[in-house]
């Protein structure tokens, strides 16, 4: 197992300055927490070495003499557990001295921990001389750990040492170190832990106004207090609990939130929204998400899209609102195209639809969709928000500007189609949505000669994107809109479009059949798959297609 070890850690290691190169798979540890795979073997590496340690220590010292000078600090912390053991006590602490990055050992939540758990198994018992020498390295140690509180990995390591043999100079710094620090703590095993909100849950029901408005003011800001026996929480957690009684009285607590000001921060107002819009009082909503909008800007941007969106009925002064978050900074790139904290994923794993869901245009897009639903009435307002959000910069943001432009083939046939053409002139990915594969059925049937470019580009597309433009097919064929350069024959698509297209055909068998059949002999096992399934209800019709 320890070939293993040494050979994985040395094979993703990044410079960290003045320590030691670590790696991601082991370079943040902490005490206990045996996650993955990876954690178990790094954790049974670290027991059998100082289990071994007491049986065969000659051993154990030709198995850690590698690991003793690696570049590389998982493997010097093995070096380091396994020499805490042994029965070596110049040896172990000249190790420790020699480097003064083996000073560095530990646990993420206390990185000095192993170098005090070695000193204070070896320093009662090594050499004057080595003794000595320890007690200098741990008054002169200074690290890029101290940089917040200056000191205290000197006070760990310090506080590891006999105190017995320290000299003068070194009681009189350890003395010192003690009066400025708390005794630090152990490593702590990982746990998970609910963090709660610094008003509970049942003495906020007992709260008047003023108090919450008291309230929302002491806990202006983030941050988790650990001291107690449960963590708690700051301006988040107590707006969660604010959003929960406002779902319990929303116009009490909309009444609130127009009293708020710029000492009350922006995630209160946010969750006020969240709770209190479904069914409420139009003109009240609208006063309230006037001033949250006025207060908070961007910050509630999205939770205003998302109040109109829920909202019965909506007027001029909540679509005048929509235009404005329209135009909001956010998002700013196209984040489902980044990858996640340096890895091979994607944050919303890549979903654009996710993407645009989760950022403020986005949420503009489709509250403009909810409104050009209920009717025509905004329609003039509407129009030049919706040709915006079409060919917006990003392609999170023009998947949800699909669903807008769905309700406008209703009331505005020409304009929604002129603007379905420009949301498609996009790169193949905008495809890869169920707004956008709705929304190109519709351009297809409807003007299948001008349509049939993109809906040959998402059959030819990625595998998911080709899969979309196969259900997008399935219902063309049926209904007599396949026109060059799209085949007429099934079977001449790609094999995820052929996929695509069975998955619809199996759906609608009843209408089917002939296309079915050639797709059940197919060639690509996951066609014949798709082909083979039926559902007893349909989820999709061949016949009329909805655009609500």
């Amino acid at each position: 197992m320890l070939p293993f070890v040494t050979s994985v850690a040395q094979a993703n290691q990044h410079d960290r300055g003045e320590l030691l190169p670590a790696g991601s798979r082991w370079g943040y540890r902490s005490r206990g927490f045996h996650y993955s795979v990876d954690d178990i073997v790094f954790a049974a590496t670290e027991d059998a070495l100082v289990r071994a340690a007491k049986a065969d220590p000659g051993f154990v010292q030709e198995a850690i003499s590698e690991l003793r000078v690696i570049e590389s600090e998982e493997l010097r912390f093995l070096a380091c557990r396994a020499l805490t053991a042994l029965d070596d006590h110049d040896g172990a602490i000249g190790w420790l001295i020699d480097d003064p990055r083996n000073l560095v050992l530990g646990w993420s939540d206390s990185p000095h921990w192993a170098s005090r758990e070695l000193i204070a198994a070896h320093s009662s018992d090594c050499s004057e001389e080595m003794f000595g020498r320890l007690e200098t390295a741990a008054l002169t140690y200074r690290s890029q750990y101290d940089r917040r509180a200056v000191g205290h990995g000197q006070y760990v390591l310090l506080g590891g040492v006999d105190r017995s043999r320290l000299s003068e100079a070194g009681r009189r710094r350890l003395a010192e170190l003690e009066r400025r620090f708390d005794a630090p703590p152990e490593p702590q095993v990982v746990m998970a832990s609910f963090v709660g909100s610094p008003i509970p849950d049942e003495a906020s029901k007992k709260m008047s106004d003023d108090n919450w408005l008291d309230a929302l003011r002491k806990y202006a800001t983030e941050g988790t207090d650990w001291r107690g026996d449960k963590p708690i929480g700051g301006a988040s957690q107590l707006a969660q609990v604010l959003e929960q009684r406002a779902k319990e009285n929303p116009e009490r607590f909309a009444r609130l939130a127009l009293r708020f000001d710029e000492s009350v921060p922006a995630t209160a107002g946010a969750h006020v929204l969240r709770g209190v819009h479904a069914g409420f009082d139009l003109e009240l909503l609208t006063e309230l998400c006037e001033h949250l909008a006025g207060l908070y800007g961007e910050d509630v941007g999205r939770d205003v899209c998302s109040a109109v969106e829920a909202a019965v009925a909506v007027n001029h002064r909540l679509v005048a609102l929509i235009d404005r978050v329209s135009t909001a900074t956010d998002p700013d790139h196209e984040s489902a195209r980044t990858k996640a904290g340096g890895g091979d994923q994607y944050f919303y794993g890549g979903d654009l639809l996710s993407a645009g869901l989760n950022c403020t245009r986005g949420r503009a897009a489709l509250a403009a969709a909810s409104v050009l639903y209920k009717g025509d009435d905004h329609l003039e307002a509407l129009l030049p928000v919706v040709e915006r959000l079409a060919t917006d910069r990003t392609m999170a943001v023009r998947t949800c500007a699909a669903e807008a432009i769905l309700p406008l083939l209703n009331h505005a046939s020409d304009q929604a189609l002129d603007l379905a053409a420009k949301l498609l002139d996009s790169p193949v990915d905008v495809f890869d949505a169920r707004t956008t594969e709705r929304l190109l059925t519709h351009c297809v049937l409807r003007r299948p000669a001008q349509f049939a470019v993109h809906l040959q580009r998402a059959i030819e597309g990625p595998d998911a994107v080709a899969e979309r433009g196969g259900h997008v097919w399935a219902v063309a064929d049926y209904r007599g809109s396949i026109v060059p350069p799209v085949s007429e024959v099934v079977s001449a698509l790609p094999p995820r479009a052929r996929k695509g297209a069975a998955t619809v055909l199996a759906e609608n068998i009843a209408d089917s059949a002939d296309a079915l059949a050639v797709l059940f002999d197919d060639p690509d096992e996951e066609v014949r798959a798709a082909a083979a399934r039926e559902c007893a209800t349909s989820r999709r019709s061949l016949r009329t297609p909805s655009t609500r």
